[in-house]
């Protein structure tokens, strides 16, 4: 079975990294440069994991994203990134977690494997 993730980051350079760095782990990668293009893609297509950014340009930023998709799609996990911001475990729903920038690799696969296992 594969397993797909949309990944939602407005700068080319880090969704780049990003997929590099989780490619270890043979991981379909949808990639969208704004909150919006990723609702899109939600809204015609089944993914397996919502990787976004927190600030990015566009109607919708990440934070947004992710409560259409608590709403709408409560059992997709998802994992909201931000080097601005820090938010709390409280601040999320169970399936959800917050990684800070810049990513520790392991902290990063441990978030995405546990995605993949549930």
């Amino acid at each position: 079975m594969t397993f797909t993730v949309l990944l939602a980051e407005d700068e080319q350079i880090l969704r780049d990294l990003l997929v590099e760095l989780i490619s270890p782990l043979s991981l379909d990668v949808i990639q969208c440069a704004s909150a919006d293009e990723a609702l899109g893609h939600l809204e015609h297509k089944a993914v397996d994991l919502l990787l976004s950014d927190i600030r990015m340009p566009g109607h919708l930023d990440g934070w947004e994203l992710a409560e259409i998709v608590w709403v709408r799609w409560p059992e997709l996990p998802v994992i909201l990134t931000s080097g601005h911001m820090q938010v709390t475990a409280q601040q999320m729903p169970e399936n959800s977690v917050f990684i800070p920038k810049p990513w520790k690799l392991d902290v990063l696969y441990d978030a995405v494997e546990h995605c993949v296992e549930r």
